[in-house]
């Protein structure tokens, strides 16, 4: 998903006072996401709300039924005082706005773009790329790239908070720590991916690697190893009597078979999952048509 051009993982950064996983709404407002793919990467990394310094969350696709609306830059929703009589309020509606959708026309006030449907998100993307490109006509007005230059921007999906919590078990895809999430703000990702673990059951947890262009989500070396298999086994006396040089070098070979052990594994996993992955898309794909 974070390779294509017409979509992208839907991706959030948590306030790290947050008291668990299931409880995110902002106020009454708004829930935003952004729809992350390889056009945020710009300045030799991607692109990240508060450049990646919070705690990380990735959203499943089918969570996609409560988006609202969608922005291809930061769509400055908090700020949207025009909009509050709108059942979300980050997007325009009949009652508030209804001119503000970007199928009227592709422009906006400064600091404030036109909004994409929830099913425009090729057209959003689109005009994202644009914006990262420096050749958007929102960039004339300053309706993008008021705070954010191009190639240091991120668009913004605004997702139903109430519906976004109501169903936090079906919604949420895994938890994310960034290489910039670090101190505090790795120590609250951590409490809150072991809180959800509890309510929920096992949810992943994946690595973020900022300046790693094509495939920045990685499965951290840890998790890997716990995966490979229980502790190593006791040694017999025969073999505590060996020399240390001896010992070391069969460690590192049981280590190095333990690591292609569990490479083959994650690979095997990949490979399944990735069937998974593809005929569910076959049926979203159905179901969409």
């Amino acid at each position: 998903m974070f390779a294509k051009h017409d979509d992208g993982v839907l991706f959030r950064m948590v306030h790290e006072d947050l008291s668990s996983i299931d409880k995110d709404k902002s106020g009454n407002t708004t829930l935003s996401f952004v729809r992350l793919n390889k056009y945020a990467w710009g300045d030799g990394k991607i692109q990240l709300f508060k450049d990646g310094a919070l705690p990380g969350i990735m959203g499943k696709p089918h969570a996609n039924k409560h988006v609202k609306c969608q922005y291809p830059c930061d769509g400055d929703t908090e700020g949207r005082q025009a909009f509050h009589d709108c059942h979300v309020k980050g997007c325009p509606c009949d009652a508030a706005g209804k001119d503000d959708w970007c199928d009227h026309k592709l422009t906006g006030k400064p600091h404030k773009p036109c909004a994409f449907k929830p099913d425009e998100t090729a057209k959003m993307m689109k005009a994202f790329r644009d914006v990262q490109e420096n050749k958007s006509p929102l960039l004339k007005n300053k309706a993008c790239g008021f705070y954010h230059t191009p190639g240091q921007s991120h668009n913004e999906v605004v997702i139903d908070p109430r519906t976004w919590d109501a169903h936090i078990k079906d919604n949420l895809w895994a938890f994310v720590l960034t290489d910039a999430c670090t101190g505090a703000c790795e120590k609250s990702l951590r409490r809150l991916h072991d809180g959800a673990k509890k309510k929920y059951g096992d949810i992943p947890l994946l690595s973020f690697n900022r300046k790693d262009k094509e495939h920045p989500f990685h499965v951290p070396h840890s998790s890997r190893r716990r995966r490979s298999g229980g502790p190593r086994r006791r040694r017999s006396h025969s073999h505590r009597r060996r020399s240390s040089g001896t010992e070391e070098e069969e460690e590192k070979a049981s280590d190095a078979g333990a690591t292609v052990a569990a490479a083959s594994k994650d690979e095997d996993e990949a490979a399944t999952n990735m069937s998974i992955r593809v005929e569910q898309a076959n049926n979203l794909s159905n179901v969409f048509v």
